[in-house]
């Protein structure tokens, strides 16, 4: 039986809104198309091909960086949080109008791949990235909290610094220094000892649910400005 030609897949009685949409766009169109409604953040992963190098100087990350905030002037979205690392990058954003996180990869991925090959003389050898990118919503504050641990703490696991903020291609570094004109105000106020949270251990559960995901609670809508942390 073709996709989009059978019954819609039940979901379970607990599935948030962000899990329903998706089961019915599954399940009802013919083909998967990209899952990123607007005014809810996401987590956005890319890597290499065949998990190759992408970032070999200085010069490479802070080209990225600048694509980042160049196409932000075309595309309304959000950036949240971001890490850049040799042969992938996380980034945390929220999209602002329909199909807007898609443009924006599409034009950062395209210029960059394009000045990649340029300057080290690689036309012609192939993709630069592995596929366009990979993409999952925030469900709920607690949610963008470890995403965002997760996010700024991946220098530290992969033993490329003993701290986050003393990796420059990082959001942790870039937020509290006048490189930071890439980021956007958050939706929560961060706790005040974010830096040493970041540099702990995060919990396996954290890390087990982002890196092998499973849709849990209600999808955090559009914020105007931080919020309370102390809420919880």
């Amino acid at each position: 039986m073709k996709r989009g030609q059978g019954p819609v897949e039940r979901a379970p009685a607990s599935a948030s809104p962000l899990r329903l949409a998706a089961i019915i766009q599954e399940c009802l169109t013919p083909r998967t198309r990209r899952f990123a409604p607007i005014d809810f953040a996401h987590h956005v992963i890319n890597r290499g091909n065949e998990r190759r190098r992408i970032f070999f100087a200085d010069r490479d990350y802070e080209t990225f960086l600048r694509l980042m905030w160049y196409a932000k002037e075309r595309h309304p979205v959000e950036v949240f949080g971001v890490c850049l690392m040799p042969n992938h990058f996380h980034a945390l954003m929220r999209p602002r109008a329909a199909g807007a996180l898609s443009a924006y990869w599409q034009w950062v991925l395209g210029c960059y791949a394009c000045d990649l090959r340029s300057t080290t003389n690689t036309l012609g050898y192939g993709h630069v990235f592995q596929r366009r990118f990979w993409n999952r919503g925030i469900e709920d504050r607690r949610h963008f909290l470890a995403v965002l641990r997760y996010i700024e703490a991946n220098p530290v696991r992969a033993g490329l610094t003993n701290r986050a903020e003393q990796w420059r291609w990082g959001s942790a570094a870039l937020r509290h220094t006048s490189r930071g004109f890439l980021l956007d105000p958050l939706p929560f106020f961060l706790p005040d000892d974010w830096i040493e949270i970041v540099n702990s251990p995060q919990p396996f559960a954290d890390l087990d649910a982002i890196r092998n995901p499973e849709p849990r609670g209600r999808p955090v809508k559009s914020q105007s400005g931080p919020q309370d942390e102390a809420r919880k």
